[in-house]
């Protein structure tokens, strides 16, 4: 899953100050390692997840991803209610190692190694679609999508 030789966009990771001194070290595999936690993890629901559990008639309500625009002008948004305005989504080419990251975490199991190679023991997850699923002012919206 690693990238042996980082792309030249991704050279900067190399760089550090070293270690010399350190009683711990947070790199994978060290005897006295630190216990490393990502705290800003990302899940991506399923499309569907929100519209399963919420009454058909709010469905106009939900955050979503609209097309907008004709021609050299079209683009893609993301809309929810309670927003002030739609926010233009970015389509980003990844490379390299950049890409690699992009693409972990398809599984569990793939995240877990993933995790493993960067030396994180654990990781704290949030929400992509659902983050926005609270800007809703419909007070029957935001419960009903929260529920298990």
């Amino acid at each position: 899953m690693a990238i042996d030789i980082p792309d030249i966009n991704n050279e900067w990771r190399l760089e550090t100050p070293g270690d010399a001194g350190w009683t711990r070290s947070a790199r994978p595999g060290a005897a006295n390692k630190y216990f490393m936690v990502s705290a800003d993890g990302h899940v991506q629901e399923p499309n569907d997840r929100l519209v399963a559990r919420v009454d058909p008639k709010w469905h106009d309500r939900l955050p979503g991803r609209l097309s907008v625009g004709e021609g050299n002008d079209k683009k893609m948004v993301q809309v929810a209610d309670g927003f002030r305005k739609p926010l233009k989504t970015h389509d980003i080419k990844f490379e390299g190692e950049d890409r690699l990251r992009n693409q972990s975490g398809r599984t569990p199991e793939d995240r877990i190694a993933q995790l493993a190679a960067d030396g994180v023991d654990a990781e704290i997850l949030f929400p992509n679609k659902g983050l926005r699923r609270s800007s809703t002012s419909v007070r029957r919206v935001s419960p009903s999508s929260s529920r298990p």
